[in-house]
């Protein structure tokens, strides 16, 4: 780096280090590759609008790992993003690995559901890691992850 400076006739310590630091600033500051990554999330054949993804690495179960996640849309869709406690930056993406996928759908509180409660409408049956069987896997080459597909049966109707 200090060859090629000093070819172009910028060899001062000053343009030495302020190149330096453009160039750290290219890499995530926390040293962690961030794949792009979306999906899509339906219950029987309508878009699962407003539940909340949250992916949870698979091989250990530290509660300092990072836990990408997503909101569903209107068309059933999300896109991933990961946020990180250590930088307090939210990155695109998630890092590549294998994940259990966490699924919750919460309504927002109004004042006509507030008697009743706001509880998960899914039931809880995929807010646990230690109980939801989905998995997703992050990987470079595929951004778009399987279509997760839950029973029309696992909405539970609040009266």
């Amino acid at each position: 780096m200090k060859q090629i400076l000093k070819e172009l006739g910028l060899a001062s310590p000053t343009v030495t280090l302020l190149a330096f630091a453009l160039l750290a600033g290219c890499n995530q500051s926390d040293g962690k590759v961030y794949v792009p990554a979306r999906g899509q999330v339906l219950i029987g054949d309508k878009p699962a609008e407003g539940a909340a993804v949250t992916l949870v690495p698979a091989a250990s179960g530290e509660s300092d790992e990072l836990r990408p996640s997503g909101r569903v849309g209107a068309d059933g869709a999300y896109t991933l993003t990961t946020y990180n406690p250590a930088t307090g930056k939210v990155n695109d993406g998630a890092p590549p690995g294998e994940y259990v996928v966490l699924i919750t759908m919460v309504p927002q509180p109004t004042e006509a559901n507030l008697d009743r409660g706001v509880g998960d409408r899914l039931g809880d049956k995929y807010r646990d890691p230690s109980r939801s069987k989905l998995r997703a896997a992050i990987k470079a080459d595929a951004p778009d992850l399987a279509i997760i597909r839950l029973a029309a049966t696992d909405l539970k109707i609040r009266k």
